[in-house]
C-alpha cells in the first residue's frame, strides 16, 4: 500500500521543484528547469547568479530577426516550465540577456510560462533586455537594489509592479505592454526611464513616487494612464507624447520642472488638485486640438501660478 501511494504522491509531484526557508545554489534552479521541472521557492535565500542562457532548450535565431541586425548571431533560451519565487532574496545578478563585447552574439531568455518574483529581493542587478513574459509576469512588492533593465522586454500579458521598490535605474525604454501594467505605490529611487515605452491597455501610476527624473519623451500610449496622487520630486518629462485616451494627474505633485513640450491631451483628462512648484513647459503641447495652456489656465483647482508657465 505504501508503494502505491509513493508512487502516486510522485505522480503528481514528480515535476514539482519546492524549498521553503532554505539557501538554494542558483544552478541548482537551472538544473531543475534543465529537468522539465516547475520552480516554486518560497523564503529562500538564493546564492549565485541565475543565469537562464544556461539552459539547454535554446534555439539560434538564423537571421538575427525582428530588431535585431542579420550580422547578429541570435540564440534565444526558452523556459518551458512556470518559475514562482515568493519572498525570496537573491545575491547574485539575474541574468535573462547576454551580449559579450567582443562577439556579435545575442543571448536572449524567453519566459513560455509565468514568470513570478513576488515580494522578492534583488541585492544585484536584473538583466531582462529583450526578454519576453509570454505569459503573467508578476514583480509585485519586490526590491531592486540594483540595476533594473528590462529596455525592449515585452509582455505579452499583465505587466504587474505593484508597490515595487527601484533603488537604481529602472530602464523600460522601447519595453511593450500588450495588456495592462500596474506600477501603483512604486517607489523610483533613480531614474525611471520609460522613453519609447509601448503601453497597448491601461497602465497605472497611481501614488507612485519618482525620486529622480521620470522619463516619459515619446511613450506610446493606446489607452488611458493614471498618475493620481503621484509625486514627482524631479524633473518629469511627458515631451512629444499622445495621450491618446486620456490621463489623470489629480493630486500629482511635481516638486521640480514638469516638460510637456509637444505633448497631445484628449479626454477624459483632470489636473484636479495638481501641485506645480517649479516651471511647467507646455509649448506646443494641445489639448482636443486646441491650446494646452488655455486649459490649464481656465481650469480652477490647480495649484500653479501663471508665472510658472513656459508656453508658445
Amino acid at each position: 500500500m505504501r508503494t502505491y501511494m509513493l508512487i502516486f504522491l510522485i505522480s503528481i509531484f514528480g515535476n514539482l521543484s519546492y524549498s521553503a526557508g532554505e539557501t538554494i545554489d542558483a544552478e541548482r534552479i537551472i538544473a531543475d528547469l534543465n529537468n522539465n521541472q516547475e520552480v516554486n521557492y518560497q523564503n529562500a535565500v538564493i546564492e549565485g547568479d541565475l543565469d537562464f542562457t544556461k539552459l539547454t532548450n535554446k534555439k539560434k535565431i538564423e537571421d538575427g530577426g525582428g530588431i535585431f541586425s542579420s550580422k547578429n548571431k541570435k540564440y534565444e533560451y526558452y523556459v518551458e516550465n512556470s518559475v514562482n519565487f515568493q519572498d525570496c532574496v537573491f545575491k547574485g545578478k539575474i541574468i535573462g540577456y547576454k551580449s559579450p563585447e567582443i562577439s556579435d552574439e545575442l543571448h536572449i531568455v524567453m519566459f513560455n510560462e509565468d514568470g513570478v518574483f513576488k515580494n522578492c529581493t534583488f541585492e544585484d542587478d536584473v538583466y531582462f533586455k529583450y526578454t519576453e513574459f509570454e505569459k503573467r509576469s508578476d514583480f509585485n512588492g519586490s526590491k531592486f537594489e540594483g540595476e533594473a533593465l528590462f529596455k525592449y522586454t515585452k509582455f505579452s500579458e499583465m505587466g504587474n509592479f505593484l508597490n515595487t521598490k527601484f533603488a537604481y535605474e529602472a530602464h523600460f525604454k522601447y519595453a511593450e505592454f500588450k495588456e495592462d501594467g500596474d506600477f501603483r505605490k512604486s517607489q523610483f529611487n533613480r531614474e525611471a526611464n520609460f522613453k519609447y515605452t509601448k503601453f497597448h491597455k491601461t497602465i497605472s501610476y497611481k501614488n507612485a513616487e519618482f525620486e529622480r527624473e521620470a522619463n516619459f519623451k515619446y511613450t506610446k500610449l493606446n489607452e488611458f494612464i493614471d498618475f493620481t496622487g503621484a509625486q514627482f520630486n524631479s524633473e518629469a518629462t511627458f515631451k512629444y507624447t499622445k495621450f491618446k485616451n486620456g490621463v489623470s494627474f489629480k493630486n500629482a505633485v511635481f516638486d521640480a520642472e514638469a516638460n510637456f513640450k509637444y505633448a497631445k491631451f484628449r479626454d477624459p483628462l483632470t489636473f484636479k488638485k495638481a501641485t506645480f512648484n517649479d516651471e511647467i513647459n507646455v509649448e506646443y503641447a494641445k489639448y482636443n486640438g486646441d491650446e494646452f495652456v488655455s486649459y490649464l489656465l481656465q481650469h480652477d483647482g490647480i495649484n500653479l501660478d501663471k508665472d510658472q508657465i513656459e508656453a508658445d
